[in-house]
């Protein structure tokens, strides 16, 4: 897992001073709003069960769809 929510927080913040360019990054995300620290951790464990035993050298991107539109 690459997350730094450290970081991930400080961008948010300096985002939400910006209500025009939020709105902008937000229409970008298949979503229609940012991800949280537990949709990571869902990711965490799946990759960590049992159902994702086969699953190995993959780079799992937790971001709502936002690469599709970037």
């Amino acid at each position: 897992m690459c997350a730094r929510m450290d970081r991930i927080q400080h961008i948010l913040n300096a985002i939400d001073q910006d209500k025009e360019r939020k709105q902008k990054i937000i229409s970008r995300i298949a979503m229609d709003h940012f991800g949280k620290p537990e949709d990571i951790g869902h990711a965490a464990v799946f990759l960590s069960s049992e159902a994702a035993r086969y699953i190995t050298g993959v780079i799992l991107p937790v971001d709502g769809g936002a690469a599709v539109n970037f």
